[in-house]
């Protein structure tokens, strides 16, 4: 997995079946002060924030998860991602998210739109 884009790591965490997974994934690809919004959340400012966020996601949609929709797109320290929300098989939403990733590699923001 280490070469796997950290974006597409941490759509992973929307999936992960428990709570120490996400938090796993969540602590591996992002920086400690981790900001995080969407149009149905946030500002989420650390990662615990962002993890207890995907803990009610798992909640609400327990067969939901985002997928990419396209590859990740970075320009410098900059990058965007479309995403898909899937629930069972099939697509709910799309959308777009946009990040900011560390000199280290880590996504330190992350703000998502909704088509």
């Amino acid at each position: 997995m280490a070469d796997t884009h950290p974006l597409l790591r941490l759509l992973e965490a929307w999936g992960a079946p428990s709570s120490a997974e996400r938090y796993r994934i969540v602590s591996e690809v992002t920086s400690e002060d981790f900001y995080y919004a969407d149009p149905h959340s946030g500002p989420l400012t650390d990662r615990a924030a962002f993890v207890g966020f995907l803990t009610t996601f798992r909640t609400r949609l327990p067969d939901g998860r985002i997928e990419p929709a396209g590859p990740v797109d970075q320009h410098g320290p900059h990058a965007r991602l479309p995403f898909t929300l899937l629930r069972g098989d099939g697509p709910v939403r799309q959308g777009l998210y946009v990040a900011d990733l560390g000199s280290d590699g880590t996504v330190t923001r992350l703000v998502g739109f909704l088509e």
